[in-house]
């Protein structure tokens, strides 16, 4: 159950990531389409990364501290992703920042999945 909560966060990132992409690329209509897609697969990734923490609660001590400490940095940047977004006001500024910290999420949640089979 914890691997499919994480493989939708994933496939999240995924979605959210291809949003930015598309959008510095100037795909027009790939950008129209995942726009669309981008609050709810902001709010499945919320979800699914609470029920994957939820299911993992038990099995804490026998993961890796990698895998620990790269999960908590995945949260967190996606609450500071979305803290700023609501926060900030000037529209380049907020962009920006949310650029590096959705490439940093991606990033960060890739570390976490690699932790997984080291």
């Amino acid at each position: 159950m914890a691997f499919l909560c994480g493989m939708i966060g994933l496939i999240c990132i995924v979605i959210l990531t291809a949003k930015f992409l598309t959008r510095i690329s100037a795909i027009k209509k790939a950008d129209e389409f995942l726009w669309k897609l981008h609050k709810p697969a902001s709010g499945i990734l919320f979800l699914s990364a609470i029920a994957h923490i939820a299911v993992q609660i038990p099995f804490l001590t026998s993961k890796s501290m990698q895998s620990k400490v790269s999960g908590i940095f995945v949260l967190a940047a996606a609450v500071v992703l979305v803290a700023a977004c609501h926060m900030i006001k000037e529209t380049g500024l907020k962009m920006r920042i949310h650029r590096i910290l959705t490439v940093a999420l991606a990033g960060i949640a890739a570390l976490h999945l690699a932790f997984r089979f080291l």
